[in-house]
């Protein structure tokens, strides 16, 4: 695989997440904050903590953490955003942050296209948001808002609802919404018992961590137009870690021949991996088993680049304007909200 394979655009996000996996075995530090899963068996769950990138520390490190963050948005929007100033393309940024919404952790969940969900977990000013949005109050203190996304290739994502109170935030099918919203009210945990490794990662709330059973993935997208690439039909399975105590991918790959070409790809490319986090650690990869394991030394400043970068590579959609989407958004107040 050469160089620029890894690095086109659709496979940087996949390759960025396969560098943070698990080990079975890990062991995070106990929390009394909530666990929010409301699918029980997703495909892909994934889970990242924007507050240690640093962009609500009190001090000058805040700043700091916005530009790199920032910085990183442009240079992922410069080959789609022609003849724009790339230094103002942080628009989203500063006006969510500017405006009391404080996101803190971010969930996401995918059982297929019909359900998944988009969970932001914060501190949220739900009036002010309304009004930004749809120009209208929130009702309760709970926003409820329809999204038609009329140049969708995906059925079920034509029909989007975006609901909100000052603690959550969420992103989901309209057909899926009454389950989720319900529970992410409940405050349960709803996730299968077979993913209690994911449960236990999130224990010490890492910068990044998930598991992506890429099978069940590629069951799940078989009837929408979405494909996984060719390059990861080698794997099986994913689990990803990345935090001040461990960076490890774990990638499942149980056909002989196939997993010894993907070492080899991989460790011929390396380098791309250290230059993606400025060379503050040497990335190296090992065959055990059935599985390719990739790993790096941890540290606090591993740790902080990794969230300021998945920031960065989560903000880049909403900052891109290159192919402007017509979406439609209409205030929807549900009938327990009126209550």
């Amino acid at each position: 695989m050469s160089l620029k394979r890894f690095t086109r655009p659709i496979l940087t996000g996949l390759i960025f997440i396969l560098m943070m996996s698990l080990l079975p075995g890990f062991k995070g530090q106990q929390t009394e904050s909530v666990f929010y899963a409301p699918i029980k068996q997703p495909a892909a769950m994934i889970y990242h903590n924007l507050e240690v990138s640093g962009i609500y520390n009190r001090d000058e490190t805040a700043k700091t953490a916005l530009a790199e963050i920032k910085k990183n948005i442009n240079s992922l929007l410069k080959n789609k955003i022609k003849n724009q100033n790339h230094n103002k393309q942080s628009l989203f940024l500063d006006k969510f942050l500017n405006q009391n919404q404080h996101p803190k952790e971010l969930y996401f969940y995918f059982k297929n296209s019909e359900k998944f969900a988009f969970i932001l977990a914060g501190e949220f000013d739900i009036n002010r948001l309304s009004q930004q949005l749809v120009k209208d109050d929130a009702v309760n203190g709970r926003l409820l808002i329809e999204l038609f996304l009329e140049n969708s290739k995906v059925k079920a994502l034509k029909k989007l609802v975006l609901w909100a109170d000052s603690q959550r935030l969420l992103l989901c099918p309209e057909a899926a919404s009454q389950e989720l919203i319900s529970r992410l009210l409940d405050k349960r945990d709803y996730l299968d018992s077979k993913f209690k490794a994911f449960k236990k990662m999130l224990k010490g709330k890492p910068a990044l961590a998930g598991e992506v059973d890429l099978e069940l993935l590629k069951q799940s997208m078989a009837s929408s137009s979405i494909r996984i690439p060719k390059t990861l039909n080698v794997l099986k399975h994913l689990r990803f870690i990345g935090d001040a105590r461990l960076t490890k991918a774990q990638l499942y790959a149980p056909e002989n021949k196939q997993r010894e070409q993907l070492f080899k790809e991989i460790d011929n490319s390396l380098e791309v991996f250290n230059n993606l986090f400025n060379k503050v650690a040497t990335f190296s990869i090992k065959s055990k088993g059935n599985s390719l394991f990739l790993e790096a030394e941890a540290g606090i400043e591993m740790e902080r680049i990794l969230s300021r970068k998945v920031s960065a590579f989560i903000l880049h959609f909403f900052e891109n304007r290159d192919t402007p989407k017509k979406i439609v958004l209409t205030s929807k107040v549900a009938n327990e909200e009126k209550e």
